[in-house]
């Protein structure tokens, strides 16, 4: 239960922070990124709302782990909030904040006979921070590919990762 919420919470800010730029971003149409990396919830999508800066958004993204999904939505749901900053109409610097790992934990049960050891599994979330870099092929405020590089930080450990994605820009 306490993941489940843990999900609702984070979805939940999600909505509400990125609700509360509608308000300054209403002229400007959203933008969706479709893409595969860790700023796109592993395989998922970035809805960018514009702010009155045309050099600045901030985005919610909401994605699976296709690692090993299973009907346990705590297994393979993920998501943040993160901002992109453009330097030119082909570079951005990237910022995030979500889930940037899934794991799993086996608990055992020794009492059951073989083959039957295996107890409940527990996934959990690693939140944490990511910072990166976009090149937009076609220009950023067009639709088209990027491809990024980030670097990717929580508690217990950090990587480096790389993204490439789709801009449907309307």
């Amino acid at each position: 239960m306490g993941q489940s919420l843990s999900v609702k919470s984070t979805l939940g800010a999600c909505v509400l922070l990125l609700s509360s730029f509608t308000a300054t971003s209403a002229p400007l149409a959203p933008i969706v990124e479709l893409g595969v990396g860790v700023q796109y919830g592993f395989v998922g999508t970035q809805i960018h709302l514009p702010l009155q800066s045309p050099d600045f958004t901030v985005f919610g993204a909401f994605g699976v782990n296709l690692k090993e999904p299973t009907s346990d939505v705590d297994s393979f749901l993920a998501g943040g909030i993160g901002a992109h900053y453009y330097l030119d109409k082909h570079h951005a610097l990237t910022g995030y904040l979500g889930v940037l790992k899934i794991s799993e934990e086996i608990h055992y049960n020794w009492d059951n006979p073989p083959p039957n050891y295996l107890g409940e599994t527990e996934y959990k979330r690693h939140v944490g921070a990511s910072l990166g870099y976009k090149y937009y092929w076609s220009g950023y405020q067009k639709s088209g590919f990027n491809f990024g590089v980030s670097y990717n930080q929580y508690k217990d450990d950090g990587y480096p990762a790389a993204s490439i994605g789709y801009r449907a820009a309307f």
